[in-house]
């Protein structure tokens, strides 16, 4: 108790979005849940080159649920089968918003949740969709950039997409809600008399070398909380040799 200890490793993979959590037995979903986790980002010079948001246009989103006190404190009671909150909480806050300006942001978004999956959509109070430009996952920059409306994104899962909020009118509010829970994670608030120009790259992912065809496949079943393909967890037993 009282010490500090530093880590020091290497991160020898392209650009991604990565998190980190403790990982005590029995206990990492409650660590979690409080709050212990957090983002970090790699960087390399292929991804820099494509010209993607940055600075106050490139938002990291935190999106969890929670349960709380009646005096307000988070309390953690898990069941069987997971932890689900009964409040949503992005970068650990209730009710977040953020002023735009008419441009291009890059939202980079976290499942922190224990067992919950958010169904991610932009709608404005008008009621009318907005589309995301899905361009990444938990590897990191996909092949090609995709037009989505609807994103599911599952606990530890990452999505990376950029949202265009030019033409929009000033004061406009546009909402990241979550379609499964009917929540509304957070509300964008517009800002700025005329638009910011941006100009999408071509493509959103440099060359990866493709690993061909796979010649072995196997089976694996997520039996409940307790077992994989009706096995309970031994830390003397290997069941996939790769």
């Amino acid at each position: 108790m009282g010490s500090t200890k530093s880590y020091f490793f290497t991160l020898n993979q392209r650009a991604s979005l990565n998190w980190y959590h403790p990982h005590p037995h029995m206990n990492t979903g409650k660590q979690v849940n409080l709050g212990m986790a957090g983002l970090f980002i790699i960087r390399d010079s292929d991804e820099t080159a494509l010209g993607l948001p940055t600075g106050k246009y490139e938002v990291p989103l935190i999106i969890r649920d929670a349960s709380l006190d009646t005096s307000g404190n988070i309390v953690y009671k898990p069941t069987n089968t997971g932890f689900t909150g009964q409040i949503p909480l992005v970068n650990g806050t209730m009710n977040p918003y953020l002023e735009v300006d008419r441009t291009v942001y890059r939202f980079r978004i976290l499942n922190a949740a224990n067992t919950r999956i958010f169904g991610l959509n932009i709608a404005s109070l008008a009621g009318g969709s907005k589309t995301m430009k899905l361009i990444g996952n938990d590897g990191g920059l996909l092949p090609t950039r995709t037009d989505e409306t609807l994103l599911d994104i599952a606990p530890a899962e990452r999505l990376d997409v950029l949202i265009d909020f030019r033409g929009l009118a000033d004061g406009t509010k546009v909402y990241l809600k979550d379609s499964r829970g009917g929540w509304d994670l957070v509300e964008f608030r517009v800002k700025g008399a005329s638009d910011i120009a941006y100009t999408y790259p071509g493509v959103t992912q440099y060359p990866i070398a493709s690993l061909g065809t796979p010649v072995t496949t196997q089976t694996i079943s997520f039996d409940g909380m307790t077992m994989i393909n009706g096995k309970v967890y031994d830390m003397n037993r290997i069941d996939w040799r790769v």
